[in-house]
């Protein structure tokens, strides 16, 4: 029998290719992805040592969901090719049938036969699996560079599982059928999409949640801002539908024949291209989503930093030949320049109990005019509490601690001292600059037992004043901070490591456009009955060919119109999850390039692939295909 099996099985060598090749697709994008989860582990580890947010944690997870999502989405294409196969070779299955071959027989024999193909499919795709790691870790700067024996062996049992399981739940559905029926019904074509009384509830109910959304404006309530979203994917198939046969009315109108028929081609085999067009217009979301929500919050943090700091530099006298009070330096600036603004604080570096670095500022009410915009979360002004000799509190940036930890215990060690400190609030970070925390100037003095000073926040000073402070002969050692150090550090720290779920993202628009090939591919004899029909009726040649060209203009064109608003959504939420509060105008830097370098691809590679797909039925097989059927 399955020396049978594969003789009869023989023609549609072209599935059974495009089953191999995306079997490697999985390999590779199971071991690939399942390696950036471990690195997006390790990135979210090191952010905790930033943030101790719950928001952000959140955040790591959903991005980790991104790659899980590559997988599962290979893992659907596959079992849509499986169906293909099974589908394309209907008259050697209605044949087995006929010889009495039963459905768990006929099941058995395809899925023997696809599990062979992982022969070939494993080997090839483990070398392509770390090929494009390498390069991709190289690009993303990554420490581990290749995947290692034990994550290939995850790999290809993760593929295996995927695949054998698409072919359980595909063969044994798809060889349930009355071959009888199927010979009656053997030239059967798609059938018109119309829209019932269940679509017109889910309208309804979407536009409610996109009118709630919209209405609620600037509010940072997440799950408002995330009702617009849920509202358009609960009306997505609706105005699909609408836009094909709106396209249709009007290009009947306007004598536009090739751009009517593809839209009524579209309606036609609308439920085959309802899950590409779905995928596509996700993977347009959230690749342009993410891309969008990274660049903003680099560019928000970066605003916040211009906006809220108001030194120029900060001078660190970090080892000095005599320690030197405020009334000293006091002294010597007003000898040199009466009218310098400059805040005067100590800073020190001291680790918490993890053993991680905190810088700690000690400062007074004279750090919020010269220093830098100091407001807490709550929006209490804490200028009295810095300005307290008994005040023991610490306030830390909202990033790193959430409101369940104020009032908790804060321990910090200096050398072989340690200090204890009350958690006192949360303050709106300026940028995002690590473990960091301010205290009161005053405490810290009556603690340490001396009136001594080493941190001075100029605001405004003269060149002649700048020069003696940087070269003051009492220190032997010093580091100096810019404003324009902090900008930059803040906007490297913003998002770190992002570049992974980036690349996750554009995956998923991959994966789309493959099944869009697939599609192609796959459709290629209905391609033939249609046009036989076609140029029965009159239509010509050139129209026929500008018809199938429109029918992939028009899928990826609406699929990126809603696929970007969609992403404009997702960046706003994005924000949100992650900046808690801003207080700098938010301009969404939406990636209109990489929107249109995508677009125009896809629509060369698609209408590349819908002219493959459809070439033979322009020549004499028409003539040979009307003559056999």
């Amino acid at each position: 029998m399955d020396e049978i099996f594969t003789e009869l099985t023989k023609k549609n060598k072209g599935q059974t290719v495009l089953f191999i090749i995306m079997s490697v697709l999985n390999v590779i994008i199971s071991g690939v992805f399942c390696k950036f989860v471990e690195e997006v582990n390790l990135i979210k580890k090191q952010a905790e040592q930033i943030s101790h947010d719950e928001e952000l944690t959140m955040y790591f997870s959903l991005l980790i969901a991104v790659s899980i999502m590559c997988i599962i989405f290979s893992a659907w294409i596959m079992q849509i090719i499986c169906k293909t196969v099974f589908e394309a070779r209907k008259n050697v299955n209605i044949q087995f049938k006929l010889m009495g071959l039963s459905s768990k027989s006929l099941s058995n024999q395809y899925i023997k036969s696809f599990l062979k193909y992982q022969v070939i499919a494993v080997p090839i795709g483990i070398v392509f699996m770390e090929i494009s790691y390498y390069i991709l870790s190289g690009l993303l700067e990554l420490d581990s560079r290749v995947i290692e024996p034990v994550g290939v062996v995850i790999s290809i049992g993760l593929h295996l599982l995927i695949v054998f399981i698409n072919l359980i739940l595909t063969f044994y559905k798809c060889a349930k059928f009355n071959p009888l029926e199927e010979m009656r019904d053997s030239k059967k074509i798609g059938v018109v999409r119309q829209l019932k009384k269940s679509d017109a509830v889910m309208f309804v109910i979407g536009i409610v949640l996109f009118v709630v959304g919209a209405v609620s404006g600037d509010s940072d309530n997440m799950v408002l801002k995330i009702l617009p979203i849920v509202g358009i994917f609960l009306i997505l198939d609706i105005v699909i539908i609408l836009f094909n046969k709106l396209m249709v009315i009007i290009s009947n109108k306007v004598k536009a024949l090739s751009v009517e028929i593809s839209h009524r081609i579209t309606l036609g085999n609308y439920k085959k291209l309802s899950p590409i067009i779905s995928t596509l217009i996700v993977g347009v979301m959230v690749s342009l989503g993410l891309i969008g929500m990274f660049e903003s919050i680099r560019e928000i943090s970066r605003r916040t930093v211009q906006q809220n700091i108001y030194f120029k530099e900060l001078l660190v006298n970090s080892d000095v030949i005599e320690h030197r009070s405020q009334k000293e330096y006091e002294d010597k600036v007003s000898a040199i320049d009466p009218e310098a603004e400059i805040s005067y604080g100590i800073n020190l570096e001291m680790k918490d109990d993890q053993d991680i670095v905190n810088t700690i500022y000690a400062v007074d009410s004279t750090y919020g005019i010269y220093g830098e915009k100091m407001v807490l979360a709550d929006d209490t002004d804490p200028s009295k509490n810095l300005d307290d000799e008994n005040f023991d509190g610490i306030y830390l940036p909202d990033y790193f601690i959430s409101n369940s930890k104020i009032g908790e215990k804060y321990e910090l060690k200096l050398g072989n001292e340690t200090f204890e400190f009350t958690i006192a609030g949360r303050f709106k970070a300026n940028g995002s600059r690590g473990r960091y925390g301010y205290i009161s100037k005053s405490y810290l003095q009556k603690k340490m037992g001396f009136d001594m000073v080493n941190a001075l926040y100029i605001h405004a000073a003269s060149d002649d004043l700048i020069n003696e402070l940087e070269n003051d002969s009492n220190v032997k050692d010093r580091y100096v901070v810019t404003k324009t150090d902090i900008e930059n550090n803040s906007y490297e720290n913003a998002i770190n490591g992002v570049e992974i779920f980036e690349f996750s993202a554009f995956v998923i628009i991959l994966i789309s456009l493959i099944m869009f090939i697939h599609y192609a591919a796959a459709n290629s004899m209905q391609n033939k009955q249609e046009i036989v029909r076609l140029k029965a009726m009159g239509v010509s040649e050139a129209v026929l060919r500008k018809t199938y060209n429109m029918q992939a203009l028009s899928i990826f064109t609406i699929a990126f119109i809603i696929g970007g608003i969609l992403a404009y959504g997702f960046i706003n939420v994005g924000i949100t999850m992650i900046l808690e509060f801003i207080d700098v105008p938010i301009e969404v830097k939406f990636p209109w390039l990489v929107m249109i370098i995508t677009y125009i691809f896809m629509n060369l590679v698609g209408c590349f692939t819908m002219k493959m797909s459809v070439e033979g039925a322009y020549t004499d097989k028409i003539n040979e295909y009307v003559t056999d059927n």
